[in-house]
């Protein structure tokens, strides 16, 4: 891969989620209606997403290009992780009031979810840290073992484990789990 095009490859997650935040200030800077704080306070936390797609796209252009770097491999689904549990911070802290209004239920629900989203991507920024293994374990058989730098079966279970706690389809848990 061209060491150009993967920066830009790079770069278009960060652009997309600037974006996300400044249509979202707009948005929330354009009315007081209730459908304004929803519809702005979701284009924001969009962002999450995007800062997840930028640590994955890091993570794999980064080895084709320079091969692998254990650094990188910890710090960018860390970072990814973070702004995730940020924004579910955000989405709960929008539902954990006494007096919680319509539009602030909405758009607490909404964000949780798109922070358990970008969890879910940052998952795949993990994972993708030994990205070059996979012709690896395609070109052996199951009686060479496991490849020396392939994840522990702990890490391996705990990624699998966030990828699935996280997903879309589990959401409904946490809307029982705040009402």
């Amino acid at each position: 891969m061209n060491i150009y095009i993967g920066w830009l490859f790079k770069l278009i997650p960060l652009i997309m989620g600037l974006i996300c935040i400044a249509l979202g200030g707009f948005v929330l800077e354009s009315s007081g209606q209730s459908e304004y704080f929803v519809a702005g306070h979701v284009l924001i936390s969009l962002a999450a997403i995007c800062l997840a797609l930028f640590t994955t796209a890091f993570i794999i252009i980064s080895q084709l290009t320079r091969g692998v770097n254990t650094f990188y491999n910890t710090l960018f689904p860390i970072i990814g992780y973070a702004g995730s549990i940020i924004t579910m911070i955000w989405g709960w802290a929008l539902l954990a009031g006494n007096d919680v209004m319509a539009d602030e239920f909405v758009a607490g629900h909404v964000i949780f979810g798109v922070g358990m989203i970008a969890a879910c991507v940052s998952t795949v920024a993990a994972s993708s840290g030994h990205f070059l293994l996979i012709p690896k374990n395609a070109a052996g058989s199951k009686s060479d073992g496991t490849p020396v730098q392939a994840y522990s079966s702990l890490i391996g279970n705990c990624l699998i484990a966030v990828s699935r706690f996280t997903h879309p389809a589990r959401f409904h848990l946490v809307y029982y789990a705040v009402t």
